[in-house]
């Protein structure tokens, strides 16, 4: 029996009865309360305990998706700092037309020993231009004519860099594994279209810093880097200078230079041309004769080479020297002029403003008559002038030493072929003052590239 309930039945009720039993439930009651209250709590503390767990494993997991995230954004950093070094400017392309920039002689002439002084030369240049990069990436690319270069340096009697040409080639080649010189052949501006080509992926790569340009002699790439400067690569381009002038047009873009004193020759091969390298280009004896290009002919025609050889020059009588004057030489009659030993020079004899060469090679020496100066004029005509060639206007006009036409002008067979020497663009037109049939009144000797047959020489005599 509850404890109330007895405490009713024993006693009658009196007021401070009543009142403990009143506080008697009311402490039964907030017990009650007390005790469903806890319950609660700990309902409650279950459930927040179990959705504590709940958030810690989640928290847990988050952490560790986190620390995935964030290795996977060093790695992308990673990678993205990786293709900006990429991207950035860090590489300098150099381009060589070596058909017209071409390597010092003396250096050629030391072989593979000398390609390697040569890349070294070119190599430690370019990082004085650029101090402070020590990484720097340095890409050289040149392109020649490697026969027709070995055959005019047989042609001006620089017979040791003939010889040591490719062997130089591969010097340079070995010196670096991004040095690059390449023989392009006979191809008709064959170095051009290369670095042309060149020219324009390389400007468009953003890795590329600078390119320097070995090309300075020849207006003829003119269009293509004003083209490159228009499309806003101006800031890339540096001119790599190799002859003393630079061609006008090629100036007249106002491009920063480079000039690398003995590395490339400081003029035109062909400016040293006298009349003692026309030996090798003449049919003598039973070789065949040394023109750029063609093969050599067969035996059918050394014979008919030798023919022509003897009707090459006018003979004079065979007698015995007569007396020099003091400083001057004789002339050998049983030689053509241009074959004297030593040879003279040209420029001195010919050209308006005599030889600018100092020491020069050739002699001065002869004492020539009229006759013989006529004579070596019309052999110096009969090779083509080298800025006509190239599609350039000739710096000396009519003035000119070498020819500007074609002595067989539109009738030529040869150009027909390709394997005329006159190879500009109007050096095949006819002169408004000279008719074809007038034109062809030289020997066709003078003419002779090497590859046409007796029938063919005979008939333009004709």
């Amino acid at each position: 029996m509850p404890l109330l309930d007895s405490i009713s039945n024993d006693t009658a009720p009196t007021p401070a009865h009543e009142r403990l039993v009143s506080l008697y439930r009311g402490m039964g009651d907030e017990i009650r309360e007390i005790v469903e209250n806890e319950r609660k709590s700990q309902t409650t503390l279950h459930d927040v305990e179990r959705e504590l767990s709940i958030s810690k494993r989640a928290f847990t997991s988050i952490e560790l998706e986190n620390a995935a995230l964030k290795r996977e954004k060093e790695e992308l950093e990673r990678i993205r700092d990786d293709l900006l070094n990429q991207l950035k400017p860090c590489r300098i392309a150099v381009l060589i037309d070596g058909d017209g920039a071409i390597f010092n002689v003396d250096l050629i002439a030391e072989g593979q020993a000398g390609g390697h002084r040569a890349a070294s030369m070119l190599s430690e240049s370019i990082k004085q231009q650029f101090p402070g990069r020590p990484h720097l990436e340095i890409s050289v690319y040149a392109f020649l004519n490697k026969q027709g270069l070995a055959q005019t340096f047989g042609r001006i009697s620089k017979y040791d860099a003939k010889n040591k040409l490719g062997e130089f080639m591969t010097g340079f080649n070995q010196a670096s594994e991004r040095f690059i010189i390449a023989d392009v052949g006979y191809a008709k501006e064959g170095a051009d279209a290369k670095i042309k080509g060149f020219l324009d992926a390389e400007l468009r790569l953003p890795q590329t810093e600078r390119i320097i340009f070995g090309g300075c002699h020849d207006n003829g790439y003119v269009t293509a880097l004003r083209s490159q400067i228009t499309s806003g690569y101006k800031q890339k381009l540096m001119l790599l200078q190799s002859y003393n002038e630079i061609a006008s047009g090629i100036r007249d873009l106002d491009l920063p230079v480079l000039l690398i004193p003995g590395l490339f020759m400081a003029g035109n091969l062909d400016a040293l041309q006298t009349p003692g390298s026309f030996a090798s280009e003449l049919p003598s004896g039973g070789s065949a004769p040394a023109f750029t290009g063609p093969p050599p002919p067969t035996p059918r025609k050394r014979g008919a080479s030798r023919a022509r050889s003897d009707m090459s020059e006018p003979v004079t009588e065979r007698s015995s020297p007569t007396s020099v004057t003091p400083g001057t030489r004789s002339v050998d009659p049983t030689l053509p002029l241009w074959s004297q030993k030593p040879p003279p020079c040209v420029l001195y004899y010919l050209s308006p403003t005599g030889c600018k060469h100092s020491p020069c090679q050739f002699d001065h020496l002869y004492d020539f008559t009229p006759a013989q100066l006529d004579a070596l004029r019309k052999k110096a005509k009969s090779l083509p002038c080298t800025a006509m060639t190239k599609n350039n206007k000739c710096p000396w006009g009519d003035t000119c030493i070498y020819g500007h036409k074609c002595m067989y002008i539109d009738k030529c067979k040869y150009a027909k072929n390709g394997k005329c020497k006159f190879k500009g663009a109007t050096m095949h037109t006819p002169h408004p003052q000279v008719s074809p049939s007038q034109s062809v009144q030289f020997r066709a000797t003078d003419h002779f590239m090497g590859t046409n047959s007796p029938a063919q020489a005979t008939s333009m005599e004709a």
